[in-house]
């Protein structure tokens, strides 16, 4: 179980932070869901995901279909949470 959120983790951070150019943010907070980097941020992801569960896609493909709808979910209500707040992306970061 360990390995198993240790690959989450991982992941998550390397989609967030290491495949996800500052370029993205700025179009993804500008253009909103509209934003095509959105998309990318989301399909990278996926793939990260893919990639660390590939030796039973079988059994973690549904889990890994809800992980994406809610990660797509919460940069979503963070994108229009930072139009309507005074909190940082950083603060934001930190709450959702």
């Amino acid at each position: 179980m360990m390995f198993f959120i240790l690959k989450l983790l991982i992941a998550h951070f390397l989609g967030d932070f290491t495949f996800q150019p500052n370029k993205w943010i700025k179009r993804r907070n500008t253009n909103s869901i509209k934003s095509k980097y959105l998309y990318y941020h989301i399909l990278v992801h996926f793939a990260l995901l893919l990639l660390f569960f590939t030796n039973d896609l079988r059994n973690y493909f549904p889990g890994i279909i809800a992980i994406i709808i809610l990660h797509y979910s919460i940069d979503v209500a963070k994108i229009y949470l930072s139009k309507k707040t005074v909190l940082s992306e950083f603060k934001l970061f930190l709450m959702v």
